[in-house]
């Protein structure tokens, strides 16, 4: 086993990957609902379907492109126990940089749906499948039409995340989809930072304070068609290079990565969990002032970085965003990226994140927790 303290994004993305895959526990048994105890099943990993399944539905709203539904892969349930152990390979040294701290957590595909609990949340028990664009979700794996805005989510569901329910947040985007086949194109992670980087916070590390629970945010915009680069995402390929408004196209190489980075506002008004329009009761913060006196209370900076292989036949130049409504010759994919994200964590371990990482400035590289003694998720 590698020490903890020289675990890279790549050896834990294998680990997720091949414990998501294939369920390399033997998970115990837990309660299904309603008392009912049972057996996790062992469930194939999403991947890409290798033919035509029956089944089409059309995205909503349809105005370019179908998407097969037929072809959405099966569900991978993730992790039902709280993984989390002692650093047995010393205490986290700071960067010789300090960067402000920073956490990272992978993520697995957990499941896709035409819908969105936060912009369609059920009515009167009863949900509304496919009214909203194909999504792609990620971490709580239970998550679907029928999860109410009174849910508590860090008590419910299992998780495709390292670190298995100490975080059940449900994280999720639009899908993207092949319009030469009407496949979803799935990713192979997410990368969720949490992490200080301006300059305001850097001077104020114990400004940040723990996200409360079941918070929601959205960030970005579905309905936008400027090619103009904002603050909200960014598409790149290969990783950290050629940012672009739009999904990058025949310049990327087979075998390399296209990423979607989005980026959530920073700064809670301190009294709503969601609001009508999902975005007003958040604020980005100056990066010189910190947050703006509507919205006070500093929470992480949160990031997804999404990951997606190119290959010969997986080509980005054939990929559009399910939300993605413009004509197909307007401009290339990926105009109309943004992200939901619920907050599902364990708080206990959330606070140890918050106060062990960012308030102390350490770069916890992936899952580290810091504090004492110092622990790891895996």
């Amino acid at each position: 086993m590698l020490g903890l303290r020289k675990l890279t994004i790549a050896a834990l993305l294998a680990s997720v990957a091949g414990a998501v895959a294939g369920f390399t526990v033997n998970l115990p048994s837990v309660d299904l609902g309603g008392g009912v105890m049972g057996q996790l099943d062992s469930v194939a990993a999403p991947s890409y379907p290798v033919a035509a399944a029956a089944g089409v539905f059309e995205m909503w709203p349809s105005l370019q492109f179908e998407v097969n539904g037929g072809a959405l892969p099966a569900p991978s349930y993730g992790f039902s126990t709280l993984r989390k152990r002692d650093n047995t390979s010393g205490a986290i040294q700071p960067e010789s940089t300090p960067d402000g701290g920073a956490f990272r957590i992978v993520c697995a595909t957990s499941h896709l749906g035409f819908f969105d609990p936060i912009v369609y949340p059920p009515v009167g028990g009863v949900g509304y499948p496919k009214k909203s664009h194909l999504h792609n979700f990620f971490g709580n794996s239970d998550i679907s039409e029928l999860t109410a805005p009174t849910t508590q989510l860090a008590t419910v569901g299992r998780s495709s995340c390292v670190g298995g329910i100490a975080n059940r947040s449900a994280y999720w985007v639009p899908a993207v989809v092949d319009t030469t086949t009407g496949f979803p194109v799935i990713p192979y992670a997410n990368i969720v930072y949490y992490k200080n980087e301006s300059a305001y916070r850097k001077a104020n590390l114990t400004a940040v304070t723990v996200p409360p629970a079941d918070l929601r945010i959205i960030a970005g915009n579905p309905a936008n068609t400027s090619t103009t680069l904002g603050n909200t995402y960014r598409w790149e390929c290969p990783l950290g290079q050629n940012f672009s408004a739009t999904i990058p196209g025949a310049g990327c190489a087979n075998g390399s990565d296209v990423q979607l980075i989005v980026f959530f506002p920073q700064c809670w008004d301190g009294v709503n969990l969601d609001s009508a329009n999902h975005q007003s009761h958040m604020a980005y913060e100056n990066p010189s002032t910190g947050c703006p006196g509507t919205h006070p209370v500093m929470i992480p900076q949160i990031s997804y970085n999404i990951r997606y292989k190119v290959s010969a036949s997986a080509r980005p130049e054939n990929w559009r965003l399910a939300s993605d409504t413009y004509a197909l010759g307007y401009a290339a994919g990926g105009l109309s990226a943004h992200g939901d994200w619920w907050n599902g964590w364990n708080s206990s371990v959330l606070t140890q994140m918050v106060q062990g990482c960012l308030h102390a400035s350490l770069n916890c590289h992936a899952h580290l927790l810091g504090l004492t003694p110092n622990e790891t998720l895996y």
